[in-house]
């Protein structure tokens, strides 16, 4: 039963993923707005400087019971065939080798720093649109 109440609450957590990236993503703008020079500056033709690069703490990076965020981002986009159906997600997980404790561990780490860290969502992201 505590596999099962396990498997819930990550299906909690890869939903909220998606509102969590979308913090991400408005405090990536946010930093962009107070790093865009003012308009009529050497900036460009409309003041617009290039879209701001949040990098990730390096110490966010480290995997987490083996699963670097690329692998967590592959595996997340993985259940798009299932209809983003999270129940899919062991399963998905296990085929690119995953053990299901060891996915549980990574899916609860790497949204705790998702959340943290603008960079890890930044970097999530992109990777997640380019698999």
């Amino acid at each position: 039963m505590n596999i099962i109440k396990g498997f819930r609450d990550m299906g909690a957590m890869l939903n909220a993923a998606p509102g969590l990236i979308e913090s991400g993503n408005e405090m990536a703008a946010q930093a962009k707005e107070m790093q865009t020079p003012a308009a009529g500056s050497s900036a460009g033709a409309y003041g617009f400087g290039a879209p701001v690069q949040i990098e990730p703490n390096p110490a966010n990076l480290v995997p987490i019971a083996g699963v670097d965020i690329e692998l967590w981002a592959r595996i997340a986009k993985g259940i798009a065939p299932y209809g983003y159906d999270v129940s899919k997600l062991p399963a998905v997980a296990a085929s690119f080798g995953v053990a299901p404790a060891d996915w549980e561990l990574a899916v609860e780490g790497w949204n705790t720093r998702l959340a943290a860290d603008p960079g890890i969502a930044q970097r999530f992201n992109a990777i997640y649109r380019a698999v």
